[in-house]
């Protein structure tokens, strides 16, 4: 019998064999990848539908970065593009 792939771990098999680009596993099925332009944030769901949005990266990290955190937690796209 073949194996059973859910999207989301088909996803993430896209991303290591095919994508350059960064990308991140935040648990409860959400996954960000970091293009060059654009950022796909996804949220996979157990019942196997997500949901998928593009957003302009500079604005990404602008908007991110409004949040009260810690400065040593904030996301920063300089340190991501030195990796």
């Amino acid at each position: 019998m073949p194996e059973i792939i859910s999207p989301y771990d088909e996803f993430k098999k896209f991303l290591e064999e095919y994508s350059n680009d960064n990308w991140f596993e935040f648990g409860y099925g959400l996954i960000v990848v970091f293009g060059d332009k654009k950022v796909n944030i996804r949220q996979y769901h157990n019942d196997g539908f997500w949901l998928s949005s593009w957003v302009d990266k500079e604005e990404f990290f602008e908007r991110i970065n409004q949040f009260p955190v810690r400065e040593s937690l904030k996301i920063n796209e300089e340190e991501n593009n030195n990796e």
